[in-house]
């Protein structure tokens, strides 16, 4: 059986939105379970929050929606949950 791939719903921004995933899996484990800092690191002007001034209306709740969603997902692995020093010792 095969899988099948669905295309992404904005396809211009697909290859920002991949690099962009990166950056967020490194960065979102610094909030561990926080959802207070996570919540306003995420605000319109806040340190997460993402910039979409070439989408119309429809393409930025789809963008902003997987961002989030993107974001939840990293806070909330295993992965994330380690503390810092838990991930350096683990990396040396």
């Amino acid at each position: 059986m095969s899988e099948v791939s669905t295309p992404f719903p904005v396809a211009r921004a697909e290859q920002e939105f991949r690099e962009l995933s990166g950056f967020v899996s490194d960065y979102c484990g610094v909030f561990g379970h926080d959802a207070e800092a996570f919540r306003r690191s995420v605000l319109p002007f806040g340190p997460l929050d993402i910039d979409m001034s070439k989408a119309n209306a429809e393409e930025k709740q789809i963008l902003k929606g997987m961002y989030l969603g993107l974001m939840i997902r990293h806070i909330f692995s295993d992965r994330a949950r380690r503390q810092p020093a838990d991930r350096m010792r683990s990396v040396s």
